[in-house]
């Protein structure tokens, strides 16, 4: 039988091919996810750090025409211990603020969002598929309620 490990959860599942390039798992009782291969085809010339202060900012962002974020770089309660993990803060249908979590994660030069609109939502994650000033594009890789295609820099 084959197993999977994972360093980020208590996780320790069978998996079975799906398809051809795909893996199965059932990581919760009842609950089979299916993980596809990464497209790495997205390599952008910049660092994490250029990139996240692209999105860090003293500006409010609305997203999916309803939702009111601000990226800080502050770092989350929950953070990693090397701090990755910073603060989002959320104001959705004119609610109080909310705490959220996002982070760039980084494989061979393509670029990853993750972003939980409030810390009790399920976590986003969005390939990040051109950088400029004005703007960061993302392509959707697991999203949850959200329309999210580009985010608007501070600048």
């Amino acid at each position: 039988e084959s197993f999977i490990e994972s360093e980020f959860a208590n996780l320790n599942s069978k998996y079975k091919l799906y398809q051809t390039d795909s893996l199965e798992i059932e990581i919760a009782s009842n609950t089979n996810s299916v993980f596809h291969p990464l497209n790495l085809n997205y390599p952008i010339n910049s660092t994490r750090e250029k990139i996240e202060n692209l999105i860090v900012g003293d500006c409010w962002r609305i997203l999916n025409d309803s939702i009111k974020t601000k990226f800080l770089n502050n770092i989350h309660p929950l953070s990693d211990p090397n701090g990755k993990i910073k603060t989002l803060e959320t104001i959705w249908n004119q609610s109080r603020p909310l705490v959220g979590n996002w982070f760039i994660g980084e494989i061979k030069n393509n670029f990853f969002l993750f972003l939980t609109i409030e810390d009790t939502t399920e976590r986003n994650i969005y390939q990040i598929v051109s950088v400029e000033k004005d703007k960061i594009d993302l392509i959707l890789m697991q999203e949850h309620h959200y329309k999210i295609r580009e985010i608007k820099t501070c600048m």
